[in-house]
């Protein structure tokens, strides 16, 4: 059994867990829409479809909503990043190529989230911070497992495969987020994301 759906068209589940991650949805668009500081508990308690009272039995506070909103966001994008297709490849370049290849085609998705996260998780608490960077720190390790294959295999050449791992993620990451600073230069999105696979393979090595 399912309520009605809110401002955002985003449906209301019944179990206390779901509840927390549709609170924590609707708050992502506040945020984004009006800033972190700007978007006060009764904002998104209206904006859910619930008495403040009532959110408050799947939130202690607004902090927490953050965090949710974070450690949510990086399940998504890890279960995107690292689908089965980019772990079936044996070939390092291949799932190199679908890593890169998910993250481009699921920027959109991600792009206002991922200057939200940017902005405002200097306002998470040093707890929840350590568990972010943990998240982050795993995804580059897997990345790296990619990368350690195709250096063993002459195919990568780069002298430390951490930083490589790192620098990939990050190179797709800011275009995403500072998509402005090509805006005028080239004609179309899809030659932005041509041009970026290009760079980081031929970086790379391949």
């Amino acid at each position: 059994m399912r309520a009605n759906a809110n401002q955002y068209g985003i449906t209301m589940p019944m179990s206390f867990k779901d509840k927390r991650s549709y609170i924590a949805m609707v708050a992502t668009k506040l945020f984004i829409e009006n800033g972190y500081h700007q978007t006060s508990t009764r904002d998104i308690s209206r904006a859910a479809g619930m008495t403040v009272g009532n959110m408050y039995n799947y939130i202690s506070k607004k902090e927490n909503l953050l965090y949710l909103i974070l450690i949510r966001y990086h399940q998504r994008l890890k279960k995107i990043l690292f689908d089965s297709k980019v772990l079936a490849y044996e070939d390092p370049i291949q799932s190199l190529k679908q890593f890169v290849s998910n993250f481009i085609n699921n920027k959109k998705e991600f792009k206002d989230e991922m200057m939200m996260i940017n902005c405002e998780s200097r306002f998470m608490s040093k707890e929840d911070l350590a568990v972010l960077r943990a998240g982050e720190i795993e995804e580059i390790q897997k990345l790296e497992k990619i990368v350690c294959a195709g250096v063993r295999l002459g195919v990568f050449k780069v002298k430390d495969s951490y930083f490589a791992a790192a620098m990939i993620i990050y190179q797709l990451s800011i275009v995403a987020m500072k998509g402005w600073i090509f805006e005028g230069k080239y004609s179309a999105e899809d030659i932005i994301d041509e041009l970026l696979e290009d760079y980081i393979l031929k970086t790379i090595g391949c």
